[in-house]
């Protein structure tokens, strides 16, 4: 049997496409005439050596051209060829992380840490010391690249990571190449101190640990070294700054037909297609004047695990207020489809940045932060309105800013007032928590409640966003 074979890389995958063939290889092409003079009889004996030598050409040719698609291609192909190649193996590798996707981050981290050992060892033994120093060199500058992607990306289980990366990296070109570690591998503790300072501050007592670790492995050549002063501090007893935060709820937006029309409102749960996002209330409640904050969320299930994002991997979202923001100032915030999970039900506070006009940042976690009527009460399920937040979907939607300013500007008002309304958030939770989710319980509202916001409009009463009055 007679078989086609490519001179350039020994492929015989050659097609005929528009009167000449195309190796799928390594992409040569051959006239009708050439492609005969390729035809070889019988079993087909390839010496590998040829085509190997040609991809390593190619796979090369694109890496200087910083062409990341091929290169990858062709130094995958060297690798079903000779598995142990650490050229391949390194950047086959470094191109499909730096292509991969925010929800493939975390893995391609990973696989980074578990193959550099051996890249590195595979290296020592079988290229001369004379040419190791050039080639460990580009892959520092690479390495320091990919994990710098990974530190700042938006992937934040690849981010925590990435401080792991730099000092495995780091631990390993000083015990593969000790020779060089004073000049390559202090570089990747740094950047991991850096890493480690900027995401957690100073004053835990492990993280601190970590960081005298692997500053002590730099003082070995350079004892000089300090550890740089972060902007990032926690929240201790001592500060005078105080911050109060809640997650209002969680679901998503859609529109729906009223009779003002349609309008947007807001559901609970997630949308048909697994789509949930989330509102907080942030107040800076004692201290000074913020030009940022920051609070960061993660989502649970029903049995209180988390829930990440299943296309992007995420868990932790942060929500981020622009100030200046003085004291005693609330901020609300609503972002749709932060994650993609059916099995979020819940989500709480993380931690909560807080940014200064001096930009120094201090975080507060959860158990710091402070106890605030105005933020713990403004809730869609507790503080106001309970049955038309059930019936319209959303404590801030049109027909509810009527009823939330009838309230306050009038019932309020009276001392019989003041008693309905004190009767009404006695009963009214427990009557939503039981049947506020069923439709007989909507549609036998829903008419009533129409009536009366449209009552309420045309005697005057708006609705346009309003913030609630305390009235107690």
């Amino acid at each position: 049997m007679k078989q086609m074979v490519c001179e350039m890389c020994g492929g015989t995958d050659l097609q005929k496409e528009d009167g000449v063939f195309v190796c799928k290889t390594c992409g040569c092409k051959y006239s009708v005439e050439e492609a005969k003079k390729l035809m070889i009889e019988g079993s087909v004996k390839i010496d590998n050596s040829d085509k190997i030598a040609n991809y390593y050409k190619l796979a090369r040719t694109a890496k200087d051209e910083d062409d990341s698609a091929n290169a990858k291609k062709y130094y995958e192909l060297i690798l079903e060829e000779e598995p142990l190649s650490w050229e391949a193996k390194f950047y086959a590798n470094y191109y499909a992380a730096m292509e991969c996707k925010v929800a493939e981050a975390l893995s391609m981290c990973e696989k980074i840490e578990k193959i550099t050992p051996s890249v590195l060892t595979n290296l020592k033994e079988t290229v001369s010391p004379e040419e190791t120093k050039e080639i460990v060199s580009e892959m520092s500058g690479k390495l320091q690249e990919l994990s710098s992607l990974f530190l700042l990306g938006n992937a934040e289980d690849a981010s925590v990571e990435a401080i792991n990366l730099l000092i495995i990296i780091g631990d390993s070109i000083e015990k593969i190449f000790p020779e060089y570690a004073g000049e390559y591998a202090k570089n990747f503790w740094e950047l991991a101190i850096t890493g480690i300072v900027s995401r957690y501050g100073t004053g835990e007592t492990d993280v601190d640990k970590k960081i005298e670790e692997n500053a002590s492995k730099i003082r070995k050549y350079d004892s000089s070294y300090k550890v740089p002063e972060g902007k990032l501090k926690k929240h201790d007893a001592s500060s005078p700054n105080q911050v109060a935060a809640k997650v209002l709820k969680l679901g998503h937006r859609t529109y729906e037909s009223g009779v003002l029309g349609v309008q947007e409102v807001f559901k609970a749960g997630c949308d048909e297609v697994g789509h949930i996002g989330a509102e907080v209330i942030f107040k800076n409640v004692a201290g000074s004047t913020l030009k940022y904050a920051s609070v960061h969320i993660t989502p649970y299930n029903t049995v209180g695990d988390v829930a990440p994002c299943t296309v992007k991997g995420t868990s932790t979202f942060g929500i981020q207020f622009t100030g200046p923001i003085s004291v005693g100032e609330k901020k609300e915030g609503f972002v749709d489809g932060i994650w993609y999970n059916n099995a979020i039900t819940n989500a709480k506070i993380d931690h909560v940045d807080v940014t200064y006009m001096d930009d120094t940042v201090e975080r507060f976690y959860a158990s710091d932060l402070t106890a605030d009527t105005q933020v713990t009460s403004a809730t869609s399920t507790s503080g106001g309105c309970y049955v038309a937040t059930a019936v319209y979907g959303s404590y801030d939607c049109p027909q509810v800013w009527t009823l939330r300013r009838y309230r306050d500007n009038d019932l309020a008002a009276t001392w019989y007032g003041r008693a309905f309304i004190h009767t009404y958030y006695a009963i009214s939770p427990t009557l939503v928590k039981w049947f506020g989710h069923t439709d007989w319980f909507k549609k036998m509202w829903r008419g009533k409640l129409d009536r009366m916001v449209k009552n309420l409009q045309d005697k005057g009463y708006e609705s346009t966003p309003y913030e609630d009055r305390d009235w107690r």
